[in-house]
């Protein structure tokens, strides 16, 4: 089972024109989608939860409009052990019908009053360059460029190396070279669009 179920073309045109429309990624459009499924699916229990942060402010209430980075919970009481359980079983019923995948089942305790949930899925718009990655990023003008590469290519190295041990073994993950421009006066959000839609350019 996976989120999209049999209609996979049919929300991935949905999602690039949403993208398309409002100037975002597809990925993250995707993303937006898939956490409102789980927001809704949570909304119908009727265990005490209480919508928190940015994404429930904007799906649950309406009071701010944005995408969704993830999704924080509470409970407008201290929850019962029975409760904590319950929680437990149906965020992870819920990602199952999802076709979401958990990455760190050994961090979930139903016994903890804290607990993160990492989730995987399958994504229509997952493909990058096999040789390079385009960024657009700014920085401040006392910021050295060859520096701000630096930390970029040594943190996102760490991560994959984390993630990924197979990397470890290898002496570097980036080459040195690196391409840099200025946007001119051409506006942020103009530069964002062209890079979310150039595939969808002939």
């Amino acid at each position: 089972m996976s989120w999209h179920r049999e209609y996979k073309e049919q929300w991935k045109e949905i999602i690039e024109t949403v993208a398309a429309e409002e100037h975002r990624t597809t990925q993250m459009v995707e993303k937006d989608t898939i956490q409102s499924m789980i927001l809704s699916g949570i909304s119908q229990s009727d265990l005490p939860f209480v919508f928190k942060g940015g994404t429930s402010l904007s799906k649950a209430y309406g009071l701010i409009d944005r995408f969704s980075e993830d999704i924080d919970l509470s409970m407008n009481r201290k929850p019962t052990e029975g409760e904590k359980k319950q929680t437990k079983n149906l965020i992870l019923s819920l990602a199952e019908d999802l076709g979401l995948i958990l990455t760190n089942p050994e961090d979930i305790q139903s016994r903890h009053s804290y607990n993160k949930y990492v989730f995987k899925y399958e994504s229509f718009f997952s493909e990058i360059p096999l040789d390079h990655v385009h960024m657009f990023v700014s920085v401040y003008p006392q910021q050295s460029i060859p520096d701000v590469v630096k930390q970029i290519k040594g943190a996102t190295s760490h991560k994959l190396r984390e993630e990924f041990s197979q990397l470890k073994n290898m002496p570097s993950l980036w080459t040195r070279s690196y391409f840099v421009s200025t946007a001119g006066n051409v506006s942020s959000e103009t530069i964002e669009w062209y890079v979310n839609t150039q595939k969808t350019r002939d």
